[in-house]
């Protein structure tokens, strides 16, 4: 599936409408439903009827958000989203594997490393994002954040481009310099795949997202 310009633009509108989605409990007395397994605490955010995996053929996909503060007194606030995927009368279900770190509002579906294969993009805000595929009945997630995983974070909001015109995004994103006390960002250049997660590409892909942003042109 090839990522067209109106996908790229989804996605970066994704980013900018974080967590619009989101479902927040706010006061104590909505504190009762905290409980994930009670269906009742789950927002639907996506609903997907179509091919993810070819292999597999049509699906359903569900994707829920669940976003509850901490109660007054003591705990962690609880942060989770759930993919269900059916396929006839099999459903494969999975979670992230804490529940204190993550809730992401909106969610795409996206091929992107072009391998025929829908990976799921799910946004929190608009400096976070994780991916997690869905192959033959099998979910994966690769904890991270960094290289080689399925997390990306960044110091300012994350932009999607393709800058080569190949189809493939590009995920350009500002992290703190390493060394002890920098206020400087250094700016990067990530692609994603199923084979490596998200790795850092710059070199010429970063050299034109500069002449692109130059503000000679």
């Amino acid at each position: 599936m090839r990522l067209t310009t109106q996908t790229i633009a989804a996605l970066v509108l994704g980013i900018v409408a974080g967590a619009v989605a989101m479902r927040i409990a706010g006061s104590p007395s909505q504190q009762i439903g905290r409980d994930l397994a009670d269906p009742g605490n789950w927002t639907l955010i996506r609903l997907f009827d179509g091919t993810v995996d070819p292999s597999e053929g049509q699906i359903q996909a569900r994707v829920y958000v669940a976003m509850f503060p901490p109660p007054e007194s003591e705990g962690d606030p609880i942060l989770q989203n759930k993919i269900e995927v059916t396929t006839g009368s099999t459903t494969a279900r999975f979670q992230w594997p804490d529940s204190q770190s993550f809730a992401g509002g909106i969610c795409d579906l996206t091929d992107l490393d072009k391998d025929g294969v829908l990976e799921f993009v799910l946004r929190a805000g608009e400096q976070r994002l994780r991916i997690v595929e869905y192959r033959r009945g099998t979910f994966r997630f690769r904890e991270g954040p960094g290289p080689g995983t399925d997390v990306l974070h960044s110091s300012r909001p994350i932009e999607i481009l393709d800058l080569d015109g190949n189809g493939q995004p590009e995920f350009i994103t500002y992290t703190l310099k390493d060394y002890s006390g920098s206020p400087d960002l250094e700016l990067h250049v990530s692609q994603w795949t199923a084979v490596g997660g998200f790795h850092i590409v710059d070199g010429t892909l970063l050299a034109a997202y500069r002449t692109k942003t130059s503000p000679s042109r």
